[in-house]
């Protein structure tokens, strides 16, 4: 089964996580059905979440360090 609470996990220190995948979902996402809040990321979905990410990476070239962050954080 799996640990679709893995968001509660994170403590009060590493609340940026929460905030930094809530503001890629708010602007990569804004029309997507899927994926609406930070919690809607699951082992099962996080390729379709990725794939999404990569795109816009490579059709706007976001800084490198963006996306090895978004990685760090998933």
């Amino acid at each position: 089964m799996t640990d679709k609470l893995w968001y509660e996990k994170i403590n009060e220190e590493d609340a940026y996580i929460r905030k930094t995948l809530q503001e890629y979902i708010d602007l990569y996402f804004f029309d997507s059905v899927e994926f609406k809040a930070v919690e809607d990321i699951t082992l099962e979905n996080l390729g379709d979440f990725l794939e999404v990410m990569l795109k816009h990476y490579q059709q706007y070239h976001f800084h490198l360090g963006e996306l090895y962050d978004t990685g760090e954080i998933l």
